[in-house]
């Protein structure tokens, strides 16, 4: 199955959907246990994802608001919203995970369709997500509309983007309807765009020494409200993703071929010996034992 939606390099931030034959459309099973620390960590991207667990337990965090999800729950997360999913005390968790732009729907962006459908109700600031729980019957059809779509999409036959648009336009529906009848959960604060330019300063100064006064300046906020803020959207305090997105592009540049001390240097770290005990705290092992793996 192709992998239609990717991490950008410059962190959780999800890039735009490929420009391409293939539709504008992403579907399968994931385990959380298969993600670092058994963690996806925080991130947002263009397009709306559905997330229905076939087993066990999830945490979900949307836009700071966390929720605990058992078999059978269904949520709806729109674009742009930060969301991100760890593992609880269960110790698994499976789900079904769509992710697609709107736009493959109602390509039209002044027709009623679009307008009706897919304007100021679903739009991501009045809806930033949609929690549909597993006593609601609408949570079992969504579930089925995830495997069919699943299914679709891995069999690829002729004309399978016609059956893959039509069962998503009953999905929108379905969410559409519930939309109308329930209040939103969650919200769309000033606190989400302000975490979105943090993110964005850090990833453009990852390879320089930051501290929280650097991204509170930069987001023109007080050092304690941006704690506060960041805390609670990301799930982590900033200077936890600071060093975590360190990490991550060192290991591109461990890959590379470069050496532990050229990466220390590269990606800010103050020296070889800190940028290894850090390595170590967030992957479980030393950079030199991580590439010796990796070969």
């Amino acid at each position: 199955m192709p992998n239609l939606i990717e991490l950008d390099t410059r962190g959780y931030e999800y890039k735009k959907w490929k420009i391409g034959n293939s539709i504008p459309l992403r579907s399968g099973i994931c385990n959380i246990k298969v993600f670092p620390n058994d963690t996806f960590p925080c991130h947002w991207h263009d397009g709306v994802e559905i997330i229905s667990v076939v087993d066990g337990e999830i945490e979900h965090t949307v836009n700071g608001e966390r929720y605990i999800m058992r078999k059978g729950d269904v949520m709806f997360v729109n674009s742009g919203s930060i969301h991100g999913i760890r593992i609880t005390d269960a110790g698994h968790g499976y789900y079904y995970a769509i992710s697609f732009l709107t736009g493959f729907l109602a390509p039209e962006s002044n027709g009623i369709i679009s307008e009706k459908y897919f304007g100021d109700i679903m739009s991501s600031d009045n809806l930033p997500l949609l929690f549909i729980s597993s006593d609601d019957e609408k949570s079992q059809k969504i579930t089925q509309i995830c495997t069919e779509v699943s299914n679709l999409q891995a069999e690829s036959d002729g004309c399978h983007e016609i059956h893959i648009k039509a069962e998503l336009l009953r999905l929108w529906g379905i969410l559409y309807g519930e939309a109308i009848k329930k209040k939103p959960c969650g919200s769309s604060d000033i606190a989400v765009q302000r975490i979105k330019n943090a993110v964005k300063y850090i990833e453009d100064n990852y390879q320089n020494k930051i501290g929280v006064d650097d991204i509170a300046l930069a987001c023109k906020t007080g050092r304690s409200e941006l704690y506060r803020s960041f805390t609670r959207v990301m799930r982590r305090p900033p200077i936890d993703y600071v060093i975590d997105l360190k990490i991550r592009k060192s290991i591109e540049l461990l890959e590379a071929g470069m050496s532990v001390t050229e990466v220390a240097m590269a990606t800010g770290f103050s020296d070889s010996s800190y940028y290894t005990k850090m390595f170590k705290r967030y992957i479980g092992c030393t950079p030199k034992e991580y590439v010796k793996n990796k070969r």
